[in-house]
């Protein structure tokens, strides 16, 4: 039996399904996002879906036009600052990808709806206007629910602890997620802004030090067998020029586990934590 495809259909609905699957990979990712920037990569998502009109395809084949749409979407519909950040979204946005096709598959060997076809890794239903407007509500009415009782809110501050190491010692503090936060060494690494008392206590010297002005604070730490330098950053909306070292390692505590990080730049800001309940900042790209 011959399936009739009606195109406005087959990418109204591949629209909303892959808005849901970028939410979902923003969601994971904590990745900024805007809703403009979401719907132009669902959009597309839902044209790239007139692929299931093309003669059936191999697995690599499939695989490669999946992979390339994931690069697309990724690129359309996130503003990501760093290749690691970015191919950590597009290896997410895939694995939803592969979560939905699971679903689909199970759905059509358990019941075998005639309403659903499937071709080239994309899904068509045939369900018709209604269908598509009572389909859109439902996605509707499960993105608030998620956003409201499962997906972390991003708008809600994220702090964490986090244990620095260097020298054979180590300290802990509290750390607050900064999204405006996008520093790196110029080498390359992670960077944690820390407060100088977190600092001082960390490398054992007095946190008055990094009160003093830039060209002392290098030569003093320099006595004690620290190599220090300067970095540009920006925390908390605010550009600043701060002395920095590196630590042996960092453990960040999550909602997800432990991450690690390997020779992290530990910059200093002195007197910019009073009051508040942290006395660290890491960057988006830490957490991932």
């Amino acid at each position: 039996m011959t399936q009739i495809v009606f195109v406005d259909v087959l990418i109204v609905l591949n629209t909303v399904v892959t808005f849901i699957m970028l939410l979902t990979t923003a969601s994971l990712t904590g990745v900024k996002n805007s809703t403009g920037r979401m719907v132009l990569g669902a959009i597309t998502g839902g044209l790239f879906s007139l692929v299931l009109l093309a003669p059936q395809m191999s697995a690599p084949y499939i695989f490669l036009t999946k992979s390339a749409m994931a690069v697309a979407l990724v690129g359309i519909s996130f503003k990501i600052q760093s290749i690691k950040r970015f191919f950590i979204c597009i290896a997410l946005f895939l694995g939803v990808n592969l979560f939905y096709a699971g679903v689909m598959y199970g759905i059509d060997c358990l019941f075998a709806p005639s309403f659903i076809s499937t071709k080239n890794g994309f899904s068509y239903f045939n369900i018709g206007s209604v269908g598509i407007i009572v389909l859109c509500c439902t996605v509707y009415a499960v993105v608030r629910i998620l956003k409201k009782y499962v997906l972390p809110d991003s708008r809600k501050p994220r702090i964490y602890n986090v244990t620095l190491f260097y020298d054979g010692k180590s300290t802990q503090t509290k750390a607050l997620l900064d999204t405006g936060n996008s520093v790196t060494d110029m080498c390359g690494g992670d960077v944690i802004i820390v407060d100088a008392a977190v600092a001082s206590e960390l490398i054992g010297c007095d946190e008055k030090i990094f009160s003093l002005s830039g060209g002392e604070i290098l030569p003093i730490l320099g006595e004690r067998g620290i190599y220090a330098r300067f970095i540009p950053v920006k925390m908390l909306g605010t550009g600043k020029v701060l002395a920095a070292f590196t630590a042996e390692k960092a453990v960040i505590e999550t909602e997800t586990g432990s991450s690690f990080l390997k020779k992290p730049c530990i910059a200093v800001a002195e007197g910019c934590f009073d009051e508040l309940n942290y006395d660290a900042l890491l960057a988006q790209s830490v957490i991932i």
